[in-house]
């Protein structure tokens, strides 16, 4: 299936109607208004919600998701996010860190390398956003980057994710900066399994592999003059089923694969 803008176009229309049609099976119809909102992340405004967004990227590594569910009852140890704090409380140590955070999650003992990897991550994000004098520093080490389009962009996620963070990879560097709301932000993607497996299924990429799939990304944007933020964001939506800002799930993990399938079918379908 060739990428053009017929092409494009169609499958943002399946996305649309897809989770139109399976939310009003359930009764509970999702409006355009409704999935439109999740286009745009929340803007950051000073570098503890930069670090604060960081945090949560590493927590979106492989198998993380299913072990450390930080609810708001328990992020005691995160001291609100001041990166600061944590580096002087915990005296840079993530051992100091993860025994902090034992106390509040029964599971670390079975979980440890886990832990250990997250709480390393942790106090690795607290160094490198420390570098930053404040957050117009922040924004002009963006801005040299942005200033070189995509492969500016490519090279700030590889420069992010050069393994100095714990767990924060290039992927991972790409869903930070996408979330963080600012203007790179637009521009960047992170394509998740459903993501990948959607654009494998129609024929956009020819194998799962991220970077295949967010230049692809980057050309149904292209095509349909949309953000690459909001092209993945609607793709990943349609298959999760997932309206985190109401705390809803029209389906559940385990199904989500079965409601991916039946989005693929649906844009062979329409495409013919």
């Amino acid at each position: 299936m060739e990428i053009n803008k017929k092409n494009s176009r169609l499958i943002v229309k399946c996305c649309y109607d897809h989770l139109f049609a399976e939310t009003r099976s359930r009764g509970e119809e999702v409006s355009r208004r409704e999935i439109d909102g999740y286009m745009k992340p929340k803007r950051v405004r000073n570098l503890e919600d930069v670090f604060r967004q960081m945090v949560q990227s590493l927590q979106n590594a492989n198998m993380i998701p299913n072990v450390i569910k930080l609810k708001q009852r328990n992020r005691g140890f995160l001291l609100n996010y001041n990166y600061e704090k944590i580096l002087s409380k915990y005296n840079g140590n993530p051992t100091r860190l993860r025994t902090c955070m034992k106390e509040l999650n029964p599971d670390i003992k079975s979980n440890e390398k886990t832990w250990r990897n997250f709480s390393e991550g942790i106090v690795d994000a607290a160094r490198w956003v420390r570098q930053f004098k404040d957050f117009d520093s922040f924004k002009k080490y963006l801005k040299v980057f942005q200033d070189y389009g995509d492969e500016g962009i490519t090279l700030l996620a590889e420069s992010i994710g050069d393994g100095r963070i714990k767990g924060l990879r290039f992927t991972l560097a790409l869903d930070f900066l996408k979330e963080l709301g600012l203007k790179i932000s637009s521009k960047c993607a992170k394509p998740d399994v459903h993501v990948m497996e959607t654009l494998k299924g129609v024929g956009f990429i020819k194998k799962k592999d991220e970077r295949e799939a967010f230049k692809a990304i980057k050309e149904i944007a292209t095509r349909i003059q949309k953000p690459e933020y909001w092209v993945d964001k609607l793709i990943w939506l349609s298959c999760s089923g997932n309206f985190y800002n109401k705390d809803k799930r029209y389906w559940s993990k385990k199904e989500a694969p079965k409601y991916r399938a039946k989005l693929i079918r649906l844009i062979k379908a329409k495409q013919g």
